[in-house]
């Protein structure tokens, strides 16, 4: 995917192993920012993993693959890597994560603000 591989952004499955570019190439990515410090981002974790899931099941539902149509790729705010990590793996769903490192990069680029 052009995003990924033109802003050097590295990302990273649930697994720890980098995903490179190509393989989103034929997903609709959705970018989710998210603090596990906010209250309103942990409540709103619960939902967006809802959304995600319902999502996966239409394509199931449908005879299509919905996996290979729609991927997440979390954006980690104001925490350490290892928080970012640790919320990612009890929180989310079976989606990605950016580097905590690039967090920033993200926010300015998608002019995203708290």
């Amino acid at each position: 995917m052009e995003l990924v591989e033109s802003s050097g952004w590295r990302v990273l499955d649930k697994n720890g192993r980098e995903v490179e570019g190509d393989e989103l190439d034929e997903h609709v990515v959705l970018l989710y920012f998210s603090s596990e410090d906010a209250p309103e981002c942990a409540r709103f974790d619960r939902i967006f993993k809802g959304f995600y899931e319902i999502l996966q099941g239409l394509g199931t539902m449908s005879g299509k693959d919905c996996v290979a149509d729609v991927q997440a790729i979390f954006v980690p705010l104001g925490t350490t890597a290892a928080q970012a990590e640790a919320h990612f793996q009890e929180h989310h769903g079976d989606w990605l994560m950016l580097d905590c490192s690039q967090s920033e990069e993200a926010l300015q680029r998608y002019q995203v603000s708290s």
